[in-house]
């Protein structure tokens, strides 16, 4: 698993955004691992992409009765770089493990390959299937 080969094919806004992002949960305490296409990445299957997405902990939401919102100073949006973010808490109990266990590539917990294709298939996205089925 490694964000070397991934890093070398992005944009250098996408990789800074990531890094820059990382850097700044980090700094807000807030535990992150990093997912979508610069994971998949990761673990050999490279694509394009334009966004960054983390899993983060519940620490970076304010919980206000029924509404949540981002913690003040998580950032939403890099040098033009979308950030997005995965709650572990719709995907299942079994998620919260994810960050004490996460690999580190470039200075940065990446999710673990076998989450991963979990987060994938429960997105029942037609691409996701279709790359991982193999």
């Amino acid at each position: 698993m490694s964000l070397t080969d991934v890093f070398r094919f992005v944009s250098p806004n996408v990789r800074d955004a990531a890094m820059k992002t990382s850097a700044q949960l980090e700094h807000l305490g807030i535990r992150h691992t990093l997912a979508g296409g610069l994971a998949v990445g990761a673990y050999g299957y490279i694509r394009t992409t334009a966004d960054v997405k983390f899993l983060v902990g519940d620490e970076a939401f304010e919980h206000h009765g029924t509404l949540a919102t981002f913690k003040a100073g998580v950032p939403i949006e890099v040098d033009g770089i979308q950030i997005d973010y995965l709650s572990p808490v719709s995907l299942g109990p079994q998620m919260e493990q994810v960050f004490e266990r996460a690999p580190v590539s470039e200075g940065i917990a990446v999710v673990p390959d076998e989450v991963l294709i979990y987060m994938k298939l429960v997105a029942s996205r037609r691409r996701d299937q279709m790359e991982w089925s193999n």
